[in-house]
């Protein structure tokens, strides 16, 4: 045990795999006789787990770690993840952490510490991410108020010409098939009723033969389980099988946030994305044919280098044609050491803002049109938040929903009929 130091908090910043991450490293700290406190509060131990899928996530990382000094001024500071993994050498130079770990070295961070305490210097520790080097540490679940996150892969071997990803995660490796069916097992046995199953490219999983939609199918035959959601997954890696296998699930979320970056063929080419507009648009078209009000979410960037206001308006157009009710809208960040970054005719910051506000508008006018189909009808709730006099939730397409209710049915599923609602909820009475 490390002597004085008993105190440890955590930050994270990032995607859901963050998340789980931290979550791990969480656990690892309790069973070792460290006290977990809120970040906020003055403690022996900071730990961020920090993000650079963009440049606003790697500049919050690095004034995360400021403050984190300024909360804790005799705390020592650790960063972690993504950012340090690929930009270590700038971390240095931040006099404020004492501990930097990559994606590898964050699951031995105790022992790291250990290492840390003992020559009380500032130590780093990250080496490079080896083709399919498996480390089943790093494979964990965490929760989200009555979800289970269950992270059965990581790495990606796309290289889109924006992506930092694959340096700092690595190529694909997935879980092992029967542990992962064992620990959703084990999940549901300790009262999760919905498990979502993430992954940085979810869609490659692939163990000694088994795929995503073998995972799934033994999944679902798990007693107790109500719900299996499939975080963000790409096109072409989503096959017509997996579609169909959903199309007649009755526990598999009708939920696809499809990643699709740019509804313009020659933005798309640039992004080294391997598909285009008609493929794109073959497939939605397919989950549509199969699948009645299916909910379809996606990412877009804009303002890529060379996006004229012609190509961007290729993309809006695009946006509206299929229909999406949900967007993640991200303007382009330039990030070092990716080919995109050195690409001549780069956009300009106002360009992007404004686009972005475009896309947001027609965001808003897009899920309008979407909730509206299920006014006057039932749909099936996950409860997750009570505050006294309202309960919250999610439907199965991933639409908050929110009732009032004179008592918690927190981590219960109630039939609700809607009776009115807006882009930011549905609301409606328990049947």
């Amino acid at each position: 045990m490390i002597k004085g130091q008993k105190t440890v908090s955590f930050y994270t910043l990032g995607c859901k795999l963050n998340q789980s991450e931290t979550s791990a490293i969480e656990n690892e700290f309790g069973q070792n006789g460290f006290k977990i406190i809120p970040y906020g509060e003055s403690s022996d131990i900071t730990i961020i787990n920090t993000c650079t899928v963009t440049n606003r996530a790697a500049k919050k990382s690095r004034n995360i770690i400021r403050q984190a000094k300024r909360i804790s001024p005799d705390g020592k500071i650790i960063a972690v993840g993504c950012y340090s993994q690929v930009y270590w050498q700038k971390l240095k130079n931040i006099s404020e952490i004492d501990l930097i770990l990559g994606n590898k070295e964050k699951f031995q961070i105790l022992e790291y510490l250990e290492k840390f305490v003992e020559s009380n210097n500032p130590k780093v520790a990250v080496d490079t991410i080896k083709n399919n080097e498996y480390f089943e540490k790093e494979f964990t679940s965490t929760t989200e108020r009555t979800r289970a996150i269950l992270k059965v892969q990581t790495g990606c071997d796309k290289f889109c010409s924006y992506c930092i990803v694959p340096y700092a995660r690595g190529l694909p490796t997935s879980r092992n098939f029967n542990d992962s069916v064992k620990e959703a097992t084990d999940l549901v046995k300790n009262g999760f009723k919905e498990i979502v199953l993430t992954g940085i490219d979810i869609g490659s999983y692939f163990y000694k033969g088994k795929k995503l939609i073998d995972l799934v199918r033994e999944i679902e035959k798990i007693d107790g389980i109500k719900r299996i959601r499939i975080s963000s997954i790409e096109l072409n890696s989503l096959s017509n099988e997996l579609i169909l296998h959903i199309a007649n699930s009755k526990i598999i979320a009708p939920h696809f946030h499809l990643s699709l970056q740019a509804g313009s063929d020659e933005i798309l080419k640039r992004m080294r994305r391997r598909y285009s507009t008609d493929d794109f648009l073959k497939k939605v078209n397919f989950i549509r044919k199969n699948i009645p009000n299916v909910s379809l979410g996606t990412d877009v960037i804009v303002g890529f280098p060379g996006e004229s206001e012609k190509l961007f308006n290729e993309t809006y157009e695009f946006i509206k044609k299929v229909g999406f009710n949900h967007l993640h809208i991200f303007r382009y960040s330039r990030k070092e050491g990716t080919p995109a970054a050195l690409m001549p005719d780069q956009v300009d910051e106002n360009l992007k803002k404004r686009r972005s506000r475009k896309l947001r508008k027609l965001e808003v006018i897009l899920k309008s049109e979407y909730i509206k189909r299920f006014f006057g009808k039932d749909v099936s709730v996950l409860w997750e938040k009570y505050d006294g006099a309202y309960l919250s939730g999610l439907s199965k397409h991933y639409l908050k929903v929110i009732t009032k209710s004179k008592k918690s049915l927190v981590n219960e599923f109630s039939n609700v009929y809607i009776i009115d609602g807006n882009v930011d909820y549905l609301e409606g009475k328990i049947g």
